[in-house]
């Protein structure tokens, strides 16, 4: 878990004893900034600690401060698990708008086998001029497009139909709060990758037809997961895919995505030499929807990192966090095919 501020930062010579008891940081002569009794760090430190974790700092002055806290916990037996799985006698035709190549595999792999068709465009300007909304169900919008936004692709269907299909954002954020989708024509927002749950649920919200679910058993996990898939591997989403597209379409996807990889290298490469922020953080947005969309949560986690450069020292990390991509990916990527290989 990681606490960040925009704060006024902490001095390198004093980050070696802000966990001390009774330790405040002082700021000139006056430490005016030196609130409260110096004890939270301290305690808070020693309660990770008894939980054989560690809460480590980073920081700048001036850019504020990161806390990192690593705990080890168990996983939560569970007797049994209930997923929708859509099991409807109508098919729905669905316009997917997405531009990266193995997104588009992945989720129309998901899709499919629930019994959808699946129409893609790549880019704003085909999903404008390929669209007839009377030909579709629902349409997926991804939000960021190479030519435009999703919102616009929604603002021009608003403006040129008057009977639509729904729209649904497709984001690779995490949603917090959904009322700008709304405001920007939207009918409902979804974050990729795309799970057999989140497809159900806004099948049902969106359409004025109630897909029924069905439970599907699954058996408690065991000591065969270990820390090592927990840490690296999006379990959940992986699990829930599988179970319902098997293991070859994820297989397939993998294919595609170690030779996607070395292009996305070799320019991000190229953009780190230049030092061209903007090529940077799309390169590594690209990196990131395509390891999502394959449960690659270390290699996701590392590539969101390296698209916000308005995070603290950003500059002074991207080269690490490039660097441990390109030294993970491939490790990870055989991890992947060890735990399918259980399946």
């Amino acid at each position: 878990m990681e606490v960040e501020d925009t704060g006024i930062g902490i001095p390198e010579s004093e980050l070696n004893k802000i966990f001390a008891m009774y330790y405040q940081v002082k700021s000139g002569k006056d430490n005016l900034h030196a609130v409260g009794t110096g004890i939270g760090l301290a305690v808070s430190k020693q309660l990770i600690n008894m939980m054989d974790g560690d809460i480590t700092v980073s920081s700048e002055e001036g850019f504020g401060s990161t806390f990192t806290v690593s705990i080890y916990v168990p996983l939560a037996a569970m007797d049994s698990l209930d997923k929708p799985k859509p099991q409807s006698d109508r098919r729905l035709n669905i316009f997917m708008v997405e531009d990266i190549e193995l997104n588009i595999t992945v989720a129309k792999s998901l899709l499919e086998s629930l019994g959808h068709q699946v129409s893609v465009a790549m880019t704003g300007e085909q999903a404008i001029a390929n669209f007839e909304p009377k030909l579709y169900d629902l349409v997926l919008l991804d939000i960021q497009l190479p030519d435009m936004t999703g919102f616009d692709v929604a603002q021009s269907y608003r403006e040129n139909y008057d009977d639509l299909p729904p729209l649904v954002a497709l984001t690779a954020n995490v949603l917090k709060d959904k009322s700008e989708y709304f405001d920007k024509g939207m009918d409902e927002a979804i974050s990729k990758p795309l799970s057999v749950e989140a497809i159900a649920k806004v099948i049902d919200q969106v359409t004025d037809h109630h897909v029924p679910s069905v439970s599907v058993v699954k058996e408690a996990p065991s000591k065969a997961h270990n820390e090592m898939y927990e840490h690296l591997l999006d379990l959940d989403m992986l699990e829930s895919y599988v179970d319902i597209v098997g293991t070859q379409p994820v297989l397939d996807s993998i294919e595609m995505f170690e030779q996607m990889m070395p292009d996305y290298i070799e320019v991000l490469d190229s953009n780190m030499t230049a030092k061209d922020q903007a090529g940077i953080v799309s390169e590594a947005h690209k990196m990131k929807g395509a390891a999502g969309s394959i449960g690659l949560k270390h290699i996701q986690g590392l590539a969101q990192k390296s698209q916000s450069p308005d995070l603290p020292a950003w500059w002074e990390n991207i080269g690490d966090w490039v660097e441990e991509i390109k030294n993970s990916y491939q490790n990870d990527i055989q991890l992947l095919k060890q735990w399918l290989a259980q399946r």
